[in-house]
C-alpha cells in the first residue's frame, strides 16, 4: 500500500493526514515521526563511508577522457583537486556538506518505507529541496512543495540572487587586498635568506595562541607546541619557525606580528629563526599566482557542467544543488586563487631554504598543507610529519581520509605527510580505521594538554547554595548565539543560584552587553588557569576544550545543535550529556556535579611532561 509522507522543518499542522512525518532538522521523534538528525547519528558509520567513497570516486571521474584530478594539474605531479573544498570536507567552509548527509539519511528512511505515493515538502532549505525534487522525479514519486513559512518563496529568490556572484572578480579583489595588507617590509626581504639554518627542524605553525606576556619579554611561547620548544633548544636542535598569521586579540594586525618577529630574530640564539610565510610575497610570486589562476579558469570552464558527476550511482541522489557553491569556489573563487598563492609561496620558500632535516606542521588537512607537502618534497627536504594539535572529532571529516588516499592511485598521489604524530589512542583509532598504515602512526605526547597531568582535582560536589558554571563557546558565532539563548531560557526556569563565567572562543568573541537578560561575566584567561574553580561546564559542541574539562573530572554538558553535525570530540563517551532544550539543561544543573568517568586514567591523550615519545620521534636522547 502506498504511503503519504510529510517532510518538514518544524512541527506542522494536520500531521494526522500523513502516514509518516520526517523532521528535516529537528531531533523530535515519536511513533509516527522520524528525525533526520537522529538518523544521521544512528547510521553514522554507513553514511560516512558512502560520502568518502563518493568524494574518492568524483576525483577519478573522467570528463572528456581525463580524470578530474588530471584536469586540475597545476604542476606535472600536483593537482589542485587535493586542495578543493570537496576534498577538504570542512563543514565550516562547505555548509552544504551537512545537507549531503541529510539527503543520504533521508534516502535510508525512504528505502525502509517502501512504496510511496506522495511526499509533501515544507522546508526552507531551497538547495536541499531541489535535490529531493530531482530524486522524486527519477523515482517516479509525486512531490509537492507546501509551506507553513510565508517567506519561503522570497528566500528562494534571495538565495538565487546571492548565489550568483562574480567569483573571478571577487578572487582578484581578494588577492589585491591580501597583497597590500601582507606585503613584506624591505628589511625582511633583505634578511630572510640568512634566517634559516641548514639541517634544522622546520616547524610550520599558526601565529596564534601566543603567550603575550612572554612575547613582551621577547620570549616565544605558543600553546600549540608548549614544552617541545624548550626541549629542542636544550638539546641543541636548530628550529626554523614558519608562521601563518591569524588575527587574534594578542596580535590584531599583521604589522604587530611582524614587530614581534623582528624582536625574536634580533635577540635569538643561533638555534632558531622566525618568519611569516608572507615574507616571501613578491611581484614574481603574484605573477606566477595569476598565471596559475588563469590556467585554472581555463580548465575550470571544461568542468562547470559536472552536474551529472555529482550523482550517486546506487542511490540516484544528486548533490549538485548543495555542493555547487563549494565546487565553483574551488575552481574560480577566493579559495582557488588563495590555493594558487600558497603553492607559489611554499615553492619559493623551500627552494631558498637550506635543507631541513625534519619538518613539523599542524595537521588539519587544509589546502595550504597540501602545498606545503608538495613543495617540501620537491626541493628535497627531510621527513615531513603532520601533527594534529587537538582532539579529533568523529564528524570533523577533514581528518577522515579514504583508504585510496594512502596509496599511489592510478596517475596521481595524495600529498600526505610521511608520518602522522598522533597524541592519543582516540586519534590513532580513527586514523587506523580509515586505512592509514600502522607504520605511519607515531605516538607523541599531547603538547596542548600536558597541564592535565598536573591538574589538582577539586571536590566534585555541587554546593547547595549555588552552582559555579563555566560556559565554553564555539568558534561559530551562530552556534554561540544558540548556546547563549538556550542558557538564558534555562535561567528563567531554574530555582538555584548560578554563577556564570563565559569563556568565548577567540574567533567568536562576546561581551556582557550582548545578552542583557543574562547575569554573567566574560573571561579570556587560559582554561588551565580557571578550570579548577568550576564544577559544571556547559560547552559548545564545536570546542575541543570540552576534552580538557572531561579529563579534569568535571561535569560536562554539551549543547547539541540539531541543525548540524555533533562536532564534539566526546561524542559517544559515557558520562557526557548532550543538551537540546532549556528543560534538559535545568535538569542537568540540578543534579550532582560528579563526573563518574575516569577517562584521565586512560590513553585518550598521552601525557608525560618528560616527552619520551617526542624524544624518540625526533631522535633526542
Amino acid at each position: 500500500m502506498s504511503k503519504k509522507i510529510l517532510l518538514c522543518d518544524n512541527l506542522f499542522k494536520n500531521q494526522s493526514n500523513y502516514d509518516l512525518v520526517i523532521n528535516w532538522n529537528s531531533c523530535s521523534e515519536d511513533l509516527k515521526t522520524v528525525s533526520i538528525p537522529k538518523e544521521i547519528e544512528k547510521n553514522a558509520d554507513q553514511l560516512k563511508k558512502q560520502y568518502l567513497d563518493w568524494v574518492d570516486k568524483l576525483g577519478s571521474t573522467k570528463i572528456s577522457g581525463k580524470s578530474i584530478t588530471n584536469h586540475l594539474l597545476l604542476r606535472k605531479d600536483f593537482s589542485l583537486w587535493w586542495m578543493s573544498l570537496i576534498v577538504e570536507k570542512s563543514k565550516w567552509k562547505s555548509p552544504g556538506m551537512y545537507q549531503v548527509f541529510q539527503l543520504l539519511a533521508l534516502n535510508l528512511v525512504l528505502d525502509d518505507i517502501g512504496d510511496i505515493d506522495i511526499i509533501d515538502i515544507s522546508i526552507t532549505d531551497v538547495n536541499a529541496y531541489k535535490a529531493i525534487k530531482e530524486w522524486c522525479l527519477k523515482s517516479k514519486i509525486n512531490c509537492n512543495l507546501i509551506s507553513n513559512h510565508r517567506t519561503s518563496k522570497f528566500k528562494s529568490l534571495l538565495n538565487n540572487i546571492l548565489n550568483y556572484r562574480p567569483l573571478i572578480i571577487g578572487a582578484v579583489i581578494w588577492l589585491t587586498l591580501y597583497s597590500i595588507r601582507r606585503w613584506p617590509r624591505k628589511k625582511i626581504i633583505l634578511n630572510k635568506k640568512i634566517e634559516a639554518r641548514e639541517g634544522g627542524i622546520c616547524i610550520i605553525s599558526y601565529f596564534f595562541n601566543i603567550d603575550r606576556k612572554k612575547a613582551d619579554k621577547n620570549i616565544f611561547y605558543t600553546s600549540y607546541w608548549t614544552q617541545l620548544h624548550d626541549l629542542l633548544l636544550k638539546n641543541n636542535k636548530s628550529i626554523n619557525w614558519i608562521h601563518l598569521f591569524v588575527k587574534s586579540n594578542e596580535f590584531s594586525t599583521y604589522d604587530s606580528a611582524n614587530v614581534l618577529i623582528d624582536k625574536l630574530n634580533e635577540d635569538r640564539s643561533n638555534q632558531e629563526s622566525h618568519q611569516l610565510i608572507d615574507n616571501y610575497l613578491s611581484l614574481s610570486i603574484i605573477k606566477k599566482t595569476v598565471k596559475d589562476y588563469l590556467r585554472l579558469i581555463q580548465v575550470g570552464t571544461k568542468l562547470t557542467n559536472a552536474r551529472s558527476n555529482f550523482s550517486t550511482s546506487n542511490m540516484g541522489i544528486n548533490f549538485w544543488s548543495v555542493l555547487s557553491d563549494s565546487w565553483r569556489s574551488s575552481l574560480f573563487g577566493k579559495s582557488a586563487i588563495a590555493n594558487c598563492l600558497y603553492l607559489n609561496i611554499f615553492e619559493k620558500m623551500f627552494e631558498e631554504m637550506p635543507k631541513q632535516s625534519q619538518g613539523l606542521y599542524l595537521l588539519e588537512n587544509q589546502p595550504w598543507e597540501k602545498c606545503l607537502i608538495y613543495a617540501w618534497r620537491k626541493y628535497g627536504h627531510g621527513q615531513i610529519i603532520g601533527v594534529p594539535h587537538a582532539s579529533v572529532s568523529y564528524w570533523d571529516l577533514r581528518y577522515s581520509l579514504h583508504s585510496n588516499e594512502h596509496l599511489n592511485f592510478n596517475d596521481y598521489i595524495s600529498p600526505l605527510p610521511d608520518n602522522f604524530a598522533l597524541n592519543g589512542q582516540a586519534a590513532i583509532n580513527m586514523y587506523v580505521e580509515s586505512g592509514l598504515p600502522s607504520d605511519r602512526v607515531k605516538k607523541v605526547e599531547a603538547l596542548r594538554y600536558l597541564y592535565l597531568s598536573n591538574l589538582k582535582k577539586k571536590p566534585k560536589t555541587v554546593v547547595d547554595e549555588g552552582i559555579n558554571l563555566l560556559v565554553l563557546g564555539g568558534h561559530d558565532l551562530q552556534s554561540t548565539r544558540t548556546q547563549m539563548e538556550l542558557l538564558i531560557n534555562c535561567m528563567e526556569l531554574i530555582d538555584r543560584e548560578v554563577n556564570i563565567l563565559v569563556k568565548p572562543h577567540p574567533l567568536s568573541l562576546i561581551k556582557e552587553s550582548d545578552y542583557p537578560n543574562l547575569n554573567f561575566q566574560v573571561t579570556l584567561s587560559p582554561l588551565n588557569e580557571i578550570i579548577s574553580k568550576y564544577n559544571v561546564v556547559f560547552c559548545s559542541n564545536q570546542t575541543a576544550a570540552a576534552v580538557d574539562v572531561y579529563l579534569s573530572q568535571k561535569k560536562v554538558l554539551i549543547m547539541q545543535d540539531c541543525n548540524t553535525f555533533n562536532m564534539s570530540a566526546l561524542r559517544g563517551f559515557n558520562g557526557v550529556k548532550f543538551i537540546q532544550t532549556p528543560k534538559e539543561l535545568v535538569g542537568c544543573l540540578s543534579e550532582n556535579a560528579n563526573n563518574s568517568s575516569m577517562l584521565a586514567d586512560q590513553d585518550f591523550f598521552f601525557l608525560d611532561n618528560e616527552l619520551p615519545k617526542w624524544r624518540k620521534l625526533l631522535n633526542i636522547e
